[in-house]
């Protein structure tokens, strides 16, 4: 199991990320400061009210979904979980626990299971 902690906690929309394995040792470190107009455009903390905006006709309304998807998960990666991410890749299939302060609860809400990241061609 890895532990993905907030080190250190600047503002509600900006921390700075560790990946921790099992014996504390710092894997990845991620600075994360994102705006809340970015946060909105996302849509990844308002999934349902992303709904509303796909493509109602039963043609394209899968690949209409698929879009909104990739780009929160996109979003996640890029903005979110950038530098962390090739660490999480190269362990998975992996649980990964967080750890948050109190006052940074609204972070759990990120549905970073999204998040995607490719692996690199060799």
């Amino acid at each position: 199991m890895l532990h993905l902690r907030i080190h250190d906690l600047v503002g509600e929309l900006a921390w700075n990320w560790q990946l921790l394995d099992e014996s504390g040792s710092v894997l990845a470190e991620q600075a994360v400061d994102v705006t809340a107009a970015e946060l909105r455009r996302s849509r990844a903390l308002d999934l349902y009210r992303g709904l509303w905006l796909i493509d109602t006709d039963p043609r394209w309304r899968a690949r209409s979904e698929r879009r909104m998807l990739e780009g929160v998960g996109d979003f996640l990666t890029e903005r979110i979980l950038d530098r962390i991410a090739p660490a999480l890749l190269e362990r998975a299939p992996v649980t990964v626990r967080m750890v948050v302060p109190d006052r940074a609860a609204h972070i759990l809400g990120f549905p970073l299971e999204l998040a995607r990241h490719e692996r690199a061609k060799a």
